[in-house]
Order: C-alpha cells, then sequence, then structure tokens
C-alpha cells in the first residue's frame, strides 16, 4: 500500500508471466505494473468476517473509501 501526504491510499499490483517458466537466458515476456487507488475497488469488494452486520460492513467500506495519508495522530 502506498500513502501520499493528501492523496487516497493506492497499491501496486504486478502482473505478467512466471518467471520460472521462462528459463532459457533471452526468453523475455513483459510484465505490467498498474497503480489502483483503494477507494476505486471498495465499491466492488465484501466485508467478510465473523458476526458483521450489514451497518458494521457499510462503516468498514466507508473508512477505506476515505483513507488518506496523514502525518497527525488520531
Amino acid at each position: 500500500t502506498l500513502l501520499e501526504r493528501g492523496r487516497h491510499a493506492c497499491y501496486l499490483v504486478l502482473t505478467g508471466p512466471d518467471g520460472r517458466q521462462h528459463a532459457e537466458l533471452g526468453e523475455t515476456d513483459p510484465v505490467m505494473l498498474t497503480k489502483r487507488k483503494i477507494k476505486d475497488d471498495v465499491s466492488e469488494s465484501g466485508v467478510m468476517g465473523v458476526a458483521v452486520d450489514e451497518s458494521s460492513a457499510k462503516e468498514l467500506k466507508e473508512a477505506f473509501y476515505r483513507l488518506r495519508f496523514s502525518d497527525g495522530l488520531f
């Protein structure tokens, strides 16, 4: 997870072929590095937990949606 001052939290996803499958020297396939904002994925995500009711799930999703970097403590 990356946290930039005043920005929404994000994470990086590295996708591409498994390097062990291409053992021969010089044989390469491209890889892709993608930056995704956590808030963009919140609406598509679900909350899983023990005894999580619907209101708690909504509050948790809202907290992740608002997640930003801050130097200050709560």
